[in-house]
């Protein structure tokens, strides 16, 4: 039965022994559910403040990096710690998971508020460097402020979802995040257009429904919900290092992500108001296609990080093979249905006959693209959970950074509109091909443990 109760022992069992696709199921629905009510809000917010005007919609694309990168810190600290925990509580060794518990929170508390305090102190330099123009900067500075103000609430809350997640209790995880993002639906037109804040106002909404969520996963913490402790005497900085090094691929992730959007707006800037207002409801409609398979790789990395700790190598590889199958099969029925949907998809969000005929066929371009998603990403993932990190963080370094960032700056010059487009699809061809190799020496590696533990037992 999906989401019962589970004693520790009971837990254990269930993450190391039941049947694969029951368990990366039911770890993944709440996971997934998550995603898209955040990924839906994002949209919502897109689809309100593109009523204001092409130029608040342009900002806020332009702003977005700001919650990229606050995503970057908070995955970096929270996946960091999470995927350890994960490995130490398949390995039955709880008291050191609640240190690292302990320390990725207070940490990330300290360090964020830090970050939000430069951030509001520079916000005009910081919004030209990510490429405002002098149409929608104003905007940008608006939405911008305001956000950095919630930075470490928005960090500290990626954290406790994503270690209770790590843990196994993806459920809680999903209440937490997806109470905020299910608030932030209904109230961001209140405080948009019944309040009259503008772009102000949809910042507003993510400060208050991102509060709400940290404050419910706090008490899932508090109540005693979790397998791990939150407290500051367990904070010991000296695994500071272990942590930042496995969560580096997810700042890589992040980060890189947030310099794409940059360097996407930069590229968008000659082209008008209108590319960069068609681009960011691209990428926003790419979020949420893949909101679905990133759930499902968040309960993939549970189960990878948790067997591989338990020694449970077979099960590991068969988790790889399950997911990998199930993503390609959801992105296949999503490309399809978004390729002849593409128009009206574009039309909720800016009626605009120029956005619009940027917009659409950039769908289309994405759309067909994305079967390439799985095999490019999923061995990223795998390498975090498993503790190979400089593998994992060159991947997600390479699909962004090295690939997409050059791809999205140079080919605009060349094919115009079109090279915006072709540049994410582009990066991940690119990047599947050096992921492949990396994937089959793992599971060489994978079947020679697996051989040992055969001969061990036998």
């Amino acid at each position: 039965m999906f989401f019962k109760s589970r004693t520790k022992e009971e837990h254990y069992k269930w993450m190391t022994e039941s049947p694969v696709p029951a368990t990366a199921i039911e770890l993944s629905l709440p996971a997934i559910v998550g995603t898209l009510i955040t990924t839906v809000y994002n949209l919502v917010d897109t689809f309100y403040v593109g009523k204001l005007g092409t130029s608040q919609a342009a900002a806020i694309g332009v702003a977005y990096s700001i919650m990229n990168l606050s995503n970057a810190f908070g995955f970096l600290m929270g996946m960091g710690g999470g995927l350890l925990i994960g490995r130490l509580l398949g390995a039955k060794k709880p008291e050191e998971a609640n240190v690292y518990a302990s320390t990725a929170f207070f940490f990330t508390l300290a360090a964020s508020s830090i970050l939000a305090a430069f951030g509001i102190i520079f916000v005009t330099p910081l919004m030209r460097a990510m490429g405002a123009t002098e149409t929608n900067i104003g905007y940008a500075v608006e939405y911008s402020r305001v956000l950095l103000i919630a930075f470490p609430i928005m960090s500290t809350s990626l954290v406790l979802s994503t270690i209770i997640r790590c843990e196994g209790k993806t459920l809680y995880s999903m209440i937490g995040i997806g109470t905020g993002g299910v608030l932030a639906i209904a109230l961001a037109p209140v405080f948009i257009f019944v309040f009259k804040l503008g772009v102000r106002g949809a910042a507003l909404t993510d400060v208050v429904c991102q509060s709400i969520s940290l404050l419910i996963l706090l008490s899932f913490y508090l109540r005693g919900k979790s397998q791990t402790h939150l407290s500051v005497k367990n904070v010991n900085l000296r695994v500071l290092p272990k942590m930042i090094k496995t969560g580096f691929p997810s700042l890589c992730r992040h980060l890189t992500y947030s310099l794409a959007n940059i360097a996407m707006n930069f590229s968008a800037q000659p082209f008008g108001d209108s590319a960069q207002a068609a681009m960011s409801i691209i990428m926003r409609l790419l979020n949420l296609s893949q909101a679905l398979t990133n759930g499902m790789n968040q309960g993939a990395q549970t189960l990878f990080s948790f067997n591989y700790g338990a020694k449970r190598y077979v099960r590991v590889k068969e988790i790889f093979r399950f997911i990998l199958i199930l993503n390609t099969c959801v992105l296949a029925v999503i490309g399809i249905t978004e390729v002849f949907l593409a128009r009206p998809l574009v039309t909720l969000f800016r009626d605009d006959p120029a956005v619009i005929e940027i917009a659409a066929p950039g769908v289309r371009i994405q759309a067909l693209g994305m079967l390439l998603i799985p095999l490019s990403t999923m061995p990223n993932m795998l390498f975090q959970s498993v503790g190979e990190s400089w593998k994992s963080s060159f991947l997600a370094f390479a699909r962004q950074g090295l690939f997409y960032i050059p791809l999205v700056l140079l080919l605009p010059k060349v094919l115009g509109i079109l090279g915006l487009q072709c540049a994410m699809p582009l990066s991940d061809l690119i990047t599947l091909c050096i992921a492949m190799p990396m994937l089959f020496a793992f599971f060489k590696k994978l079947n020679a443990l697996i051989a040992e533990q055969k001969v061990i037992q036998s």
